[in-house]
């Protein structure tokens, strides 16, 4: 099965990221729709992996962008340092 969703690490955009489980919300203040979940014990893709923390984004939920156009606002900046 091929996956319908992607996995990314936490961002600060995502807020509070306390609770075990979770709803990550869109980041800007007029939209907050639901665009997937975070567990920190892990979620299954789609295809049957399993990750583990997980911080899922549906793909349905994501509007696409040509890479060649100007990004808005300031890059997404990662929770923990690399």
């Amino acid at each position: 099965t091929a996956c319908t969703s992607v996995f990314v690490e936490p961002m600060k955009w995502m807020g509070c990221l306390d609770d075990q489980t979770g709803r990550l919300v869109c980041g800007k203040q007029s939209c907050k729709q639901k665009l997937g979940g975070f567990s920190w014990h892990g979620l299954p893709c789609s295809c049957g992996q399993w990750q583990s923390p997980a911080f899922q984004i549906h793909c349905a939920r994501l509007d696409c962008m040509p890479a060649a156009r100007r990004l808005r606002g300031p890059t997404p900046q990662a929770v923990f340092g690399q």
